[in-house]
């Protein structure tokens, strides 16, 4: 559908079509149909945020992200993480009940850099939170444990998914 920005997926939801594009002829066979009449402001926001969540819609993304991007996806990490990393699946027992999002500002907070990422995804915990009593509570109360990836993926792979997040993170925005 040609869609290369947040703009672009928001004239799909309210036009049915690009606005920049409407004058070129129509080629699918089935036309989307317009929403923008039926839609409040705040829907077409929340869809716009959905279709970019659930279709791993990142226009511009550096080559070393997608690889890590994808080797998530192979690893399974999706499944727990939600649509591409975004979070939101129920963890009763964890702190915020929830597995975060690789960009939630609540994940940033845990691991605080690149090298913790990787020893998140290469132990299923760390250290530093471990010796916190307060954090190694919550880590070992909450029902969906992270897995140590250590003898599953490779140091290489591991890495490519820590540039993935921490593209997520802050080279995106």
């Amino acid at each position: 559908m040609y869609l290369e920005k947040d703009d672009h997926i928001r004239d799909f939801i309210k036009y049915g079509h690009r606005k920049d594009k409407e004058d070129e002829p129509e080629t699918a066979l089935i036309r989307m149909p317009a929403y923008g009449k039926s839609l409040s402001a705040r829907q077409v926001e929340d869809l716009v945020a959905y279709v970019k969540g659930v279709s791993a819609f990142y226009p511009g993304m550096p080559d070393s992200a997608r690889k890590g991007m994808e080797a998530a996806q192979a690893a399974g990490c999706f499944g727990c993480h939600g649509p591409s990393g975004r979070g939101g699946i129920r963890n009763p027992g964890s702190f915020k009940g929830i597995i975060p999002g690789w960009d939630d500002p609540g994940l940033a907070d845990l691991t605080r850099n690149g090298s913790e990422t990787e020893e998140w995804i290469r132990t299923g915990t760390l250290k530093r939170l471990e010796a916190n009593g307060i954090a190694h509570h919550f880590l070992h109360a909450q029902r969906v444990q992270m897995p140590a990836y250590d003898t599953l993926l490779s140091e290489e792979r591991i890495g490519d998914i820590g540039r993935f997040i921490n593209w997520l993170r802050n080279d995106r925005k």
